[in-house]
């Protein structure tokens, strides 16, 4: 009785064959997981924004006094730097806007990626909420990159904040 002895395994040129299909399929699949990545990146930086603004109402309400959100680019004072560079977050005894001697910081949100800008719809460099929940003022910022869908969020008169997607940045 004869043995039939099969050698189990790929040849050299199977083995090829399956490298060369699956550095094509990646080819396709890396494109788009580039872009789903910033867009996604973008939308969580919006969503730490609105977070620090419906933060500063809460504590309004809770505290009953004015908590400030403003522009800091070296979180200790705020500035005009732009609300992408960083912000804090304040309880705002003093004068409104400004961190005075008796203000308590409540938070310090670090600044979004460089390659990203975010921009608001006016010169606005803070929002002041009353214990009322009540804003300062209104308020649209947009955070993009260019060639990619940006995310928004909307502070509206009544204290609102909705977060959005942008469309496409420019």
């Amino acid at each position: 009785m004869l043995l039939h002895h099969y050698k189990a395994g790929f040849t050299l040129v199977e083995l090829l064959i399956i490298l060369a299909i699956l550095g094509i399929i990646t080819s396709f699949a890396v494109p788009s997981y580039t872009g789903f990545m910033t867009e996604n990146r973008l939308s969580n930086q919006n969503t730490t924004l609105m977070l620090d603004f419906i933060y500063a109402r809460g504590e309004a309400a809770t505290r009953g006094n004015r908590v400030t959100v403003c522009q800091s680019s070296d979180g200790a004072s705020c500035n005009s730097a732009g609300w992408g560079a960083g912000r804090i977050i304040f309880v705002d005894n003093g004068t409104a806007g400004s961190i005075d001697g008796s203000d308590e910081i409540l938070r310090v949100s670090a600044s979004i990626a460089s390659q990203d800008s975010m921009s608001s719809n006016k010169a606005d460099t803070y929002i002041a909420y009353k214990p009322s929940g009540v804003p300062s003022n209104n308020l649209v910022i947009t955070t993009c990159k260019s060639g990619y869908k940006g995310a928004k969020v909307t502070i509206y008169p009544s204290g609102r904040i909705v977060k959005d997607t942008a469309g496409a940045c420019s």
